[in-house]
């Protein structure tokens, strides 16, 4: 590809991910707006025509590495995994 070409993309690349923020912006409220008449409801679950709107708890165990690497480094640094990854951006 050319200069012009690349400035093309990354043009088209800016006005599409600047929708998808819109986008992103008007999904975050309308899931806040459900999730606050499931709550004033006093509802984890609920039927609205062909669908179902589900918002509960769910509960689950993780492992804190940041305390393990504080309390006993030589048994984290046993199981700690490198990790490596390219980040591509147009600024």
């Amino acid at each position: 590809m050319n200069t012009k070409e690349i400035e093309q993309k990354a043009r088209r690349l800016k006005v599409l991910k600047n929708k998808r923020d819109a986008m992103d912006a008007e999904i975050e409220q309308l899931e806040a707006d459900l999730k606050e008449d499931l709550e004033k409801k006093g509802l984890e679950e609920m039927q609205a025509g062909p669908f179902t709107v589900i918002w509960k708890w769910i509960y689950s165990t993780r492992f804190d590495s940041k305390r393990c690497k504080a309390e006993n480094p030589d048994i984290y640094n046993l199981y700690a995994v490198d990790n490596n990854y390219r980040k591509f951006s147009v600024v």
